[in-house]
């Protein structure tokens, strides 16, 4: 979508005395050398050291440019202006736009391309821009509509930002602390639209962007977090941000504005293969939450929490720890007696199948909770393989099988539309009757 302006194209007096600066400027810049680079060079060339080394230079080169802008009659005097976006407002006019306007006419190679570029942002009344999530470990081949307003593509589909170089450059980026996540890129990124209008204010006035802000940062974190069921997988937010559709006026913003997740575990990415997402069962699943209780949503998140845990930590004891706490906020009640058997029953019988399947799915929870006792009662990690039904498994091979069991659990449950009144569910047939709207 196109951003909507009017430019005023007529000269004014003064207007050849700022042109005459900036051809000058744009001159000292063509020949401006930091061996063996050029300052276009530098600009162009990734890491972002580079871009800090010529943007310091583009500052230095514009000083007096301010009085000249505000002396001309083609643009707004000494009126200040700032810049609106999703999650912020950005000091722009007149105070900040000097060192941009140099930038552009550097960029375009005159000075009438720098002046045509800063109308263009003082006449624009709207502006089109989207609110993007980067994500980790959730591969798609094509862009998935996960609901009406929400997009996942993949990530190398966005269009180049400096939110997105800045994420990939940080791969190449080394500190006293790492984590193995630096090492692997985003895989996609959520994407929502959003119109900025006005896309000028000025500082005097409100800026109620708080409570939209925050709506749309829970509404991508919860479909993040829907996301880990189906696999299930480790789905990472990496960071979030807005760009603005229309290159111009995100040239217009001052630097970059970005923000990240602080995560407790560190999951092992390194090396793994995460299937792709399967966009049919995703779409369903994110529908189907949304119709729930706010009662259920919230024990449906934070078992889901609890199961994403289980797939971060390393050690498979701790595994088995955070996936029966998750097993037992899916299927526990208000009673805290026999609970071990009260998941297993509960659990075997909500996911159904044949006996086989219910024969080994009872085991695979049972050998799941005797880890978990080990560790919790005896301070011991069971490392030893564990005979499922006769066959040897590694024990991190039947966590992981815990874990998947977890995750059809939480959307058998979504797609009931609400948790089995446990009363009924024990002594009659599986199809009894659903809570009510208490979710309880």
């Amino acid at each position: 979508m196109q951003s909507h302006s009017s430019a005023d194209t007529t000269p004014a007096s003064k207007g050849v005395v700022l042109e005459d600066f900036l051809e000058e400027k744009l001159q000292e810049a063509l020949a401006y050398r930091s061996p063996p680079l050029g300052l276009s060079d530098i600009r162009n060339i990734d890491p972002q050291t580079f871009s800090i080394r010529a943007s310091t230079v583009i500052h230095k080169m514009s000083s007096g440019l301010e009085d000249l802008i505000t002396s001309d009659s083609r643009f707004l005097g000494r009126t200040v202006k700032i810049i609106r976006t999703l999650n912020g407002g950005f000091g722009f006019y007149p105070k900040f736009v000097g060192p941009k306007l140099l930038q552009r006419t550097i960029d375009t190679g005159s000075a009438s391309g720098g002046i045509s570029w800063l109308q263009k942002v003082l006449s624009t009344q709207v502006a089109d821009g989207k609110f993007i999530t980067a994500l980790w470990n959730v591969p798609v081949g094509s862009e998935v509509q996960l609901t009406p307003d929400v997009r996942l593509i993949p990530f190398e589909s966005l269009p180049h930002s400096r939110q997105k170089a800045a994420i990939e450059n940080s791969q190449f980026q080394t500190g006293i602390i790492s984590s193995p996540l630096i090492w692997e890129p985003p895989s996609s990124a959520l994407v929502v639209p959003y119109q900025v209008a006005p896309f000028l204010r000025d500082p005097e006035e409100s800026h109620a962007v708080d409570g939209e802000f925050s709506g749309f940062h829970e509404s991508v974190a919860e479909i993040t977090m829907l996301l880990t069921l189906i696999g299930p997988r480790v789905a990472i937010q990496v960071a979030h941000w807005f760009n603005f559709d229309d290159p111009d006026l995100e040239l217009a913003l001052l630097g970059q504005s970005r923000g990240s997740q602080i995560m407790e575990i560190l999951p092992k990415l390194i090396g793994q293969d995460p299937p792709a997402l399967n966009s049919q069962e995703a779409i369903e699943i994110i529908r189907r939450f949304k119709t729930l209780t706010p009662s259920a949503k919230e024990k449906i998140k934070i078992a889901t929490d609890r199961l994403k845990r289980a797939l971060l930590r390393h050690q498979a004891a701790d595994r088995a720890v955070e996936v029966s706490i998750a097993l037992e906020i899916l299927c526990g009640d208000n009673q805290t007696s026999e609970m071990t058997h009260k998941v297993k029953v509960r659990a075997v019988r909500l996911l159904g199948g044949d006996s086989g399947v219910r024969e080994r799915n009872r085991t695979i929870l049972t050998k799941t909770y005797d880890v978990r006792s080990k560790l919790v009662h005896q301070g011991s990690h069971d490392t030893k393989p564990i005979s499922v039904l006769g066959v040897s498994m590694g024990v991190d091979a039947v966590i992981s099988e815990a874990c998947h069991l977890c995750a059809e659990l939480i959307k058998t449950v979504i797609r009931r539309g609400a948790f089995p009144d446990w009363l009924h569910f024990d002594i009659n047939d599986h199809q009894s009757m659903l809570v009510d709207a208490r979710g309880e």
